[in-house]
């Protein structure tokens, strides 16, 4: 699927409106979404469409959190033990140095990091809220659809109220 065919779907469903979920549980609407795209169900790292675009979906009214970025080695400016011996902790049940973290792009978490889009490039990163200095950078051509100037007006998201 190219994009300007994902765009088109995703219009016609936004027009449609509510869509019932075709499966009960958690991964329902995720399921009616890639049906309704037209995607086979996987369960692959690789992104859903075309190996370039990753498709979420959620309940409105679920507060439960949305994995946009997993470990990639390539992304990290820095060696992984030095970014948890830096801006980690002791994790109490494994009794080790651990960094397990959520990140915002409007303030920074508990260990000082923050998600940061510059308008002037096509990255999205992972800085020290502080000092700004960058830990790991995506290009955005790999997650998002359009250029970072519109990407924060032209993403989407679907959610379902059931």
């Amino acid at each position: 699927m190219r994009l300007p065919e994902l765009r088109q779907l995703l219009r016609e469903l936004n027009e449609v409106g509510f869509v019932k979920s075709e499966r009960v549980g958690p991964t329902g609407i995720g399921y009616t979404l890639e049906e309704w795209l037209g995607v086979s169900e996987n369960n692959l790292s690789i992104p859903d469409i075309g190996g370039r675009v990753e498709i979420k979906a959620t309940r409105s009214a679920a507060n439960n959190l949305i994995t946009l970025f997993t470990f990639n080695k390539s992304v990290w400016q820095h060696h992984q033990a030095d970014i948890i011996k830096r801006w980690g902790y002791i994790d109490e049940k494994r009794n080790r140095p651990a960094l397990y973290s959520t990140v915002f792009a409007l303030e920074a978490n508990p260990q000082g990091l923050q998600i940061h889009v510059p308008n002037d490039t096509e990255t999205v990163s992972v800085v020290d809220a502080k000092s700004g200095e960058v830990l790991a950078s995506w290009d955005l051509f790999h997650i998002a659809y359009s250029r970072p100037s519109s990407w924060r007006s032209s993403s989407g998201c679907c959610l379902s109220t059931l």
